[in-house]
């Protein structure tokens, strides 16, 4: 297995990060709330069968074990031990996800649809950011079908939450104009949290 390549440029270690929470034998997000986020904020597939999903920077996987409901998912991060934390939650809640160890920037595989719960690259970033932008030009090549970003933000938008500068409060009407150059872009705002949907 490669070790992915871009894992030095992140503000948080996450090999510490997804330790502990392996340590404490407890997801990042609880499973509950990934599931009622799920099923009341994203609409399901229409296809008829299991579309493939890719989620970006999938963490731990309690996303893509949520997902994998209506989806064929594979999730893809860039941090060993959240790979790990993955496999071991798949097992547990008996669920059919395959996870990669890999770098979404050299990710060369097309999915139907894409799902992205802000990561770093662009949860900790303002739009205008290098990293932003080399990530959003990264993750736009990866679904034919749809994508769904989900990102914890609030008002007043377009700030940094503190001095480290460790999540971007996003504005919901400038992600619209970001991604737009991929397709029709719609979002909804609730309880702090933007779900946008870009069509190709």
């Amino acid at each position: 297995m490669k070790k992915p390549t871009n894992t030095n440029i992140w503000r948080k270690d996450y090999e510490a990060f997804y330790k502990l929470h392996a340590d404490e034998n407890k997801p990042v997000y609880a499973y509950d709330w990934c599931k009622k986020f799920n099923t009341e904020r994203l609409p399901k597939p229409t296809e008829g069968y299991r579309p493939s999903m890719v989620d970006i920077g999938c963490g731990d996987g309690i996303w893509s074990i949520v997902l994998s409901d209506n989806y064929k998912v594979t999730g893809i991060d860039n941090s060993e031990q959240g790979i790990t934390n993955a496999n071991i939650l798949a097992d547990k809640y008996n669920a059919k996800v395959h996870f990669q160890l890999a770098d979404i920037l050299e990710t060369q595989q097309k999915f139907e649809y894409a799902f992205c719960r802000g990561p770093e690259f662009f949860g900790g970033y303002a739009p205008n950011s290098e990293v932003f932008q080399l990530f959003k030009r990264a993750v736009a090549k990866l679904f034919t079908k749809r994508m769904y970003f989900i990102v914890y933000s609030k008002p007043p938008f377009s700030r940094y939450a503190n001095d480290e500068k460790t999540s971007y409060y996003h504005d919901p009407e400038v992600l619209v104009e970001e991604f737009s150059e991929y397709g029709t872009c719609s979002y909804t705002y609730l309880q702090n949290y933007i779900v946008l949907q870009i069509n190709k």
